[in-house]
Formats: C-alpha cells, sequence, structure tokens
C-alpha cells in the first residue's frame, strides 16, 4: 500500500476542528481525550497538532511535542470509515517530512501492548520497540510499547 494518499490534505488543528476531531477520538480509544485535553496541545508551547482532510471531512489528525529534537507522539487516530486506505502511514510519512524540516531526529510514540494493529502499522513505518511502559494505560489494564523511528540526516541542499 502506498505511503501517501491522493487528495488527503494537511493543516494546522484549530479549535474550531475540535467538534470532528472528537468524533474521530471517542470512535477510535477506550478511554478517549477531552476537549480540554486537546486545547492544552493546542495551547502548548511545545504541542503540535495537525489535522488531515479529504474536501471538508477531517479524516484523522496527529498531536505531538516537538522538544529541542525529538518529536513526542501524544495522539494519532483516522476516522473509523477512513482506515485501511493508507492515511494512517501518510500521516507518520508528513509527521516525519515536517520533523526533517525542524532538524528532528527521532520520533517516539507509545503503544498499547494489546493494540497489535496500531503496532503493525508503526513497525511497517521503520519505527523499532525501545522499551516497556508496566500498566502505563492503567484504564485499559495495558502495558505500553516505547517505539522510536531515528531520522537520517538528508541532504540539505536537496530540500525545497
Amino acid at each position: 500500500m502506498s505511503t501517501e494518499m491522493k487528495g488527503l490534505k494537511a493543516r494546522k488543528m484549530t479549535l474550531g476542528d475540535l467538534d470532528q476531531v472528537l468524533n474521530i477520538e471517542q470512535g477510535t480509544y477506550g478511554v478517549p481525550w477531552s476537549r480540554n485535553m486537546f486545547i492544552e496541545v493546542i495551547s502548548s508551547s511545545v504541542g503540535r497538532q495537525l489535522v488531515f482532510h479529504l474536501e471538508k471531512n477531517i479524516v484523522g489528525y496527529v498531536c505531538y511535542w516537538d522538544v529541542i529534537d525529538e518529536c513526542h507522539v501524544l495522539n494519532i487516530a483516522v476516522h473509523a470509515n477512513y482506515r485501511r486506505r493508507g492515511i494512517a502511514s501518510t500521516i507518520l510519512r508528513i509527521l516525519e517530512v515536517a520533523c526533517r524540516a525542524q532538524h528532528i531526529t527521532r520520533i517516539l510514540l507509545d503503544v498499547g501492548r494489546q493494540n497489535y494493529a496500531a503496532r503493525a502499522l508503526y513497525k511497517k513505518c521503520g519505527f523499532k520497540t525501545v522499551g516497556f511502559r508496566k500498566n502505563y494505560y492503567t484504564e485499559l489494564g495495558d502495558d505500553a510499547l516505547l517505539m522510536d523511528k531515528v531520522l537520517e540526516k538528508t541532504d540539505e541542499r536537496s530540500s525545497p
């Protein structure tokens, strides 16, 4: 499956996006983020967030911290009606491009040990398991795997 999806556009998440984002969030996670959690990321000096849309519909999003030379993915989701079309892979690819542009050298994320679909996606996208967090998702009764992807330096002369 291609890592790029035709017609998928990315832009910065705004407060006006939160109703659609919360709809995706609640349909994705057993313990979803609240509106205030998204507002905190939007308001944070290190918080970054992107929404991805096809035409006028937000179909996915990613929230992350950008700290010095590392990116820590906090939340990523794709609307249930748009899954298995390459959108999540495309979101991760766009995130990687944005990180490289900011001279970020490593992307980190936590994923539930029992979340086999997400783990397979991250592995396919080049992430490796580098740690374990016992009972990290206490409300779900699940541990977390810490995964990372080290970004190779690119020749800046060839950057757009």
